[in-house]
């Protein structure tokens, strides 16, 4: 053993022992890093499990005090009427088969406005590509009141996932069509 010690850190092996010590302390903390990684995951899973089996909100009775924020995956049902002339789009969205073809098009999200004069933004689903004009998204308006119900989530920014939520927006113009769901900067643009 002494002989071994006495050849590992010799000055002819002392740069490659100094280097495996230092790869064993990375591995070491990347396994750690790995167990963290578990542990949100657990967490985030435990949060899903217990919103899904929560009974629904009803956004119309919804105390405005309540913080939604913590309440992401929870089923939801809500009352009022779709505000058609402010809707967006989600743009690079496909639908179609695994595996298959799939077909480019957007997710509708269309502003419900609730008795209260709160709104809450409603994907109503996928539309074609060749749906481009936002004055086109008008066949699929449905008037007067809506019962909708569904999953809350929360709004997906810029810093959240890297990436622009709408591409370079300047702040005094609509945008129709948005990157991702950023209820923050598409609220910006509604009067209520």
């Amino acid at each position: 053993m002494q002989a071994y010690l006495r050849t590992a850190f010799s000055r002819r092996w002392w740069w490659s022992t100094l280097f495996m010590l230092f790869a064993v302390g990375v591995m070491i903390r990347l396994g750690i890093w790995q167990l963290d990684r578990l542990a949100a995951r657990r967490a985030d899973n435990a949060h899903i499990r217990a919103m899904q089996a929560a009974p629904a909100l009803d956004l119309n009775a919804l105390d405005s005090s309540i913080e939604l924020e913590a309440m992401e995956y929870r089923a939801a049902a809500a009352r009022g009427t779709f505000i058609f002339d402010d809707q967006v789009a989600l743009r690079n969205q496909y639908w179609g088969i695994p595996d298959g073809p799939a077909e480019y098009g957007y997710h509708l999200m269309t502003p419900l406005l609730l008795e209260d004069g709160h709104a809450v933004l409603v994907d109503r689903g996928w539309i074609p590509g060749s749906y481009a004009d936002p004055a086109s998204w008008h066949e699929f308006d449905e008037p007067g009141e809506a019962a909708v119900s569904g999953i809350l989530r929360l709004s997906q920014a810029e810093a959240e996932m890297g990436s622009l939520s709408t591409g370079e927006a300047l702040p005094d113009q609509r945008q129709d069509f948005w990157v991702l769901p950023d209820l923050e900067g598409i609220a910006r643009q509604l009067p209520y």
